[in-house]
């Protein structure tokens, strides 16, 4: 019978050692210690382009999705029984709708628009189903959702809307969600983050200052990749230059005077 291998202090440690990924981000700040835990130090990202309509009571994502998968590429055991509808307005103009309609509802959701390059959309809505309930009650959700998109919009114009599980990062990084697992080594990994990391409180909401600040973040994407429904919001964002291709506007070649070109 082969004779198990034991590991060497150095191999041991690095199997338990949570800090080496995380320990730049100790140094700068964006994380910190206190009392044998490890604090997330920024809540609500100011710049983020995500309007938090109603917070999710259930979800821990600060530390689900931005520590343990960011820096532990660990898709967390909640994350399996996490699933989320996801609407797709075209424009900013619709994506204001949207909001509307996840006021209306009351339930947890966030909209906002779409920077990440490996997202083929531009805008999002994102619905909440309650964590580990299955996908008969997140179905449930999709089609109340569904009903009142159509309410917004109308049946022909409600946004292109669909189920999925988890977040796209982790679909990128562990591949189709119905395959993933858990082997001994991440059931380890797993346990010690819990332990280590401070639970971040599921209530937390944007600061009502962030909201102005946001939805101009909206127009002004809008404006950048030629969303012109952002005119509604804003009819002149940017003034446009003055083009002389066929007219002078009143500026004559003589008075048009070259600073720092040749005097003679």
């Amino acid at each position: 019978m082969e004779q198990k291998k034991e590991l060497c202090l150095y191999d041991s440690n690095r199997m338990i050692d949570i800090l080496a990924p995380v320990a730049s981000a100790l140094q700068k700040g964006d994380w910190y210690m206190k009392g044998g835990l490890i604090y997330y130090a920024t809540i609500s990202p100011v710049n983020s382009g995500w309007n938090q309509t109603i917070p999710c009571p259930d979800r821990d994502c600060i530390r689900w999705l931005h520590i343990f998968f960011n820096a532990y590429n660990i898709v967390p055991k909640p994350c399996f029984g996490c699933f989320k509808i996801v609407t797709m307005p075209q424009t900013v103009k619709d994506l204001m709708r949207v909001k509307t309609v996840q006021e209306r509802m009351g339930l947890p959701a966030k909209c906002g628009i779409e920077e990440r390059g490996y997202v083929e959309r531009n805008y999002g809505g994102y619905w909440y189903a309650p964590l580990g309930k299955g996908l008969k009650v997140a179905r449930r959700l999709l089609n109340e959702v569904k009903k009142q998109l159509v309410f917004e919009f109308g049946e022909e114009a409600a946004p292109h809307t669909i189920l999925k599980r988890g977040c796209t990062e982790m679909e990128r990084s562990w591949g189709p969600s119905h395959e993933w697992g858990y082997d001994v080594r991440l059931e380890m990994l797993y346990e010690l983050l819990e332990a280590g990391y401070a639970k971040i409180p599921v209530d937390h909401k944007d600061p009502s200052m962030k909201m102005p600040h946001t939805l101009n973040r909206w127009i002004e994407f809008a404006a950048s990749i030629g969303d012109m429904t952002y005119k509604e919001f804003k009819p002149v964002l940017h003034p446009s230059p003055v083009d002389y291709t066929f007219e002078n506007h009143g500026v004559e070649e003589e008075e048009i005077v070259v600073i720092g070109g040749d005097d003679e």
